[in-house]
């Protein structure tokens, strides 16, 4: 292929990631010049006296390359792998292919024989057109908002933020919490004070996404008595339903929340179901 081809098809394979993953990768102009670099790196072989196709064009030797942009940037490693690998993908796309695993021999493909492309031919140029035409499409999917990635990462994840927020006449400004509840689309749930607190779309004036753990998100049931719920630990813990002689409510807060709201309506020793995620 063509520098330009590899250039153009670097950008697209990023910007399908970056859609993909809702994250943002070509973010600085230093960026675009790794994207650039990386895209057409591999070619470099022959002016170091390296047969072509061979070391530089290896699944090792993309990782070798773009490994130290690790200590420039974690973006930026990714930025550089994604355009190597992108190179690599390129290649396998035409007669010649690439061995991955050189010095082993063999060749691998992406395509079938009929689609594969000679370098410099139209075929190449009309791929060119179709991928310059995808790219720029692509340019027109809104980029998701830190919020809207919390409400979709949250299902899966623990999300820590940084934000702030407007309410009763006053801006408050937390740097770092964690999200342990979301409607979805237009609110967010934190726990301040060992108190739920929950915050909407329209409150929220800026929020940065801190840190992303995997965190098991499936209910869990548990009986407990309602005084225990006072104790510490259930400041930590959410709950999102709860039962009294089969009588079940919907709820929102941390155990504590909860006694607090049942303490005065029935007995401390009578026992409630609830399901709830561990918030710490």
């Amino acid at each position: 292929m063509k520098w330009i081809t590899h250039i153009a098809l670097a950008i697209l394979v990023i910007k399908i990631t970056e859609i993909a993953f809702l994250t943002s990768l070509l973010n600085s102009h230093l960026a675009w010049v790794v994207a650039s670099l990386f895209a057409v790196f591999p070619d470099f072989d022959s002016f170091i006296g390296i047969k072509h196709r061979t070391y530089t064009h290896t699944v090792y030797s993309a990782l070798i390359t773009s490994y130290p942009l690790i200590f420039v940037d974690l973006n930026l490693f990714f930025v550089g792998l994604l355009a190597y690998l992108s190179h690599l993908a390129g290649d396998m796309m035409t007669h010649s292919g690439v061995k991955l695993l050189y010095p082993i021999e063999t060749v691998y493909y992406l395509t079938p024989p009929s689609w594969r492309l000679k370098t410099g031919s139209s075929a190449e140029f009309l791929a060119l057109g179709m991928i310059l035409l995808v790219t720029v499409g692509l340019s027109y999917v809104e980029p998701a908002t830190e919020l809207e990635k919390v409400f979709r990462l949250s299902t899966e994840n623990d999300v820590a933020v940084s934000l702030s927020y407007f309410e009763n006449g006053a801006v408050y400004r937390l740097d770092s919490v964690k999200v342990v509840w979301t409607d979805g689309d237009s609110s967010i749930g934190i726990i301040q004070d060992g108190k739920f607190k929950k915050i909407s779309k329209s409150q929220i004036l800026d929020l940065e996404i801190l840190d992303i753990k995997d965190a098991n998100r499936q209910p869990k049931s548990s009986s407990v008595h309602l005084r225990t719920l006072k104790r510490s630990t259930w400041k930590h813990r959410i709950v999102i339903s709860y039962s009294v002689n089969e009588d079940y409510s919907d709820f929102t807060g941390t155990g504590y929340d909860l006694y607090r709201k049942l303490k005065n309506d029935y007995d401390d020793n009578i026992r409630i179901k609830v399901w709830y995620y561990d918030a710490r």
